[in-house]
């Protein structure tokens, strides 16, 4: 994020195969413990490639910033 400026939440998207982002779970910076966060995605299938990204927002709703992608 910006320097000085506070995240107030994190959005995790979640795309499936090459479809589009789509909002997966807002979570609040509070949530967030020591840079750490666990989300059981319970509906994932085999055989099916997910990718995810995490955004850090301020309270205005200004992204600060985006996480690199990860697929799994």
């Amino acid at each position: 994020g910006l320097a000085g400026v506070p995240i107030a939440k994190y959005v995790l998207y979640r795309r499936i195969g090459s479809g589009d982002f789509q909002l997966l779970k807002e979570i609040a910076a509070a949530e967030v413990l020591g840079g750490n966060y666990t989300y059981l995605d319970q509906y994932l299938e085999k055989g099916v490639a997910y990718t995810y990204r995490l955004e850090a927002l301020n309270a205005s709703g200004v992204v600060l910033g985006i996480s690199a992608q990860v697929s799994l």
